[in-house]
């Protein structure tokens, strides 16, 4: 698992601008429109900042992920029950 913390909105567009287009592979980049990377980029970013994002795969199709996102007020709320 590669979990990833992002600090702002410009961690955010960093870490999916690599996923969108791993290693600057610019044939990655051919097979997606503008309105394609455009509609990547809003379509579910984080609702808060500090957070922590990583992938999940599907145990059904590899190659469905859906995006994790954890925040402050859960690690909080872990730290609690741990009783730390």
């Amino acid at each position: 698992m590669n979990i990833k913390f992002l600090r702002c909105r410009e961690d955010y567009d960093k870490w999916l601008a690599q996923r969108i287009n791993p290693d600057g592979d610019t044939a990655v980049a051919r097979f997606l429109s503008q309105v394609e990377v455009d509609a990547a980029f809003s379509e579910s970013p984080p609702r808060a900042y500090p957070c922590l994002v990583y992938l999940e795969t599907s145990e059904n199709n590899c190659l469905d992920e859906k995006t994790i996102y954890v925040y402050e007020d859960e690690f909080s709320e872990w730290i609690h029950l741990m009783g730390l």
